[in-house]
């Protein structure tokens, strides 16, 4: 697991990018940007910068089907209380979006589905960046890069 990241603020909409294949791959958490409109984004409006990291392990039966070992561990800035949330998942891709069923381990509930895309980092590496729930009522990207 690398380094915290400090989350970023973003208001206008995110795309994406193009959803490959699965692959056989360990991920660390390199980015985190919550969606917010402009008001949540501003200084005072609301939206409180935490502090992330994380790793996924990506295990690939087929370039559509797979198993996420999901960590994310996070806090407030400098702060030396973490919270954690730990999924483990079966995963099925089709269309651009992933649909997330609980194995027996997951200690967490995760989303039922999200978007995802797959690409190369600088380097040649590669990514998965998944839109993912970030707080009670908010949105997240997160972006992971091969370890």
């Amino acid at each position: 697991m690398g380094d915290f990241v400090t989350t970023t603020c973003a208001t206008s909409p995110t795309r994406l990018g193009r959803a490959g294949a699965l692959t056989t791959t360990t991920y660390e958490l390199t980015a985190v940007t919550v969606l917010g409109n402009p008001t949540v984004c501003r200084s005072g409006g609301g939206y409180e910068a935490r502090e992330h990291r994380g790793g996924l392990k990506v295990t690939a039966t087929s370039g559509t089907t797979a198993t996420f070992e999901f960590l994310d561990q996070f806090r407030r800035p400098g702060a030396a209380r973490v919270s954690v949330r730990r999924w483990d998942v079966d995963v099925e891709a089709k269309d651009g979006r992933l649909t997330f069923t609980p194995r027996a381990c997951s200690v967490n509930s995760p989303p039922t589905e999200t978007s995802y895309s797959t690409g190369p980092a600088a380097g040649g590496k590669k990514t998965l960046t998944l839109r993912l729930p970030w707080g009670a009522s908010s949105e997240a990207i997160y972006r992971y890069t091969e370890k």
